[in-house]
């Protein structure tokens, strides 16, 4: 199943980022560019690109327990899509299964496919030496945000090329 990709663009002029010359041309010397490349359940996989660097970020409207916002390099966005490309492996390797998980750890971040203590499957997404979870997945989520999430290198740097100061 293709999951739904939206190509939502913001470019945000940071204030002072904008400034005229003696000529009166603008000149942009700050700016932050968000594309939401895909946006599953209530998560966001992101594309964020500054005046210094471009990144993944990662978005999760939780509860108490879960979300926040976090940024990561392309390489472990891309390396989190293809554990998550996983799911249907685990999902048959924990079938009828309690209280079992499987933690990898993919650059500075993990991924966690688990059965819960009544048997529901889930898969957890959480920043290395993070005291908490930052995202709970279902199946469908987690399989709907590896194709995307696998392609973060390449998304990482058609934003470089088409987005310029």
């Amino acid at each position: 199943m293709c999951p739904r990709l939206t190509a939502c663009v913001i470019l945000i002029c940071v204030s002072g980022g904008l400034q005229a010359a003696e000529d009166d041309e603008l000149v942009i010397d700050k700016f932050q560019f968000t594309w939401t490349v895909a946006e599953v359940g209530k998560t966001q996989f992101l594309i964020e690109k500054d005046e210094k660097s471009t990144k993944a970020g990662l978005r999760h409207r939780g509860g108490l327990i879960t979300g926040g916002e976090i940024s990561i390099s392309l390489e472990d966005a891309q390396a989190v899509g293809i554990e998550l490309a996983r799911t249907d492996e685990f999902l048959k390797k924990f079938k009828g299964t309690k209280d079992q998980s499987e933690r990898i750890t993919v650059g500075r971040m993990q991924v966690v496919f688990r059965t819960t203590d009544t048997g529901d499957f889930r898969v957890e997404i959480t920043p290395d030496k993070w005291m908490r979870i930052f995202a709970i997945l279902t199946p469908a989520e987690a399989k709907a945000l590896a194709g995307p999430m696998k392609k973060a290198m390449k998304a990482g740097a058609m934003v470089d090329r088409k987005v310029k100061p």
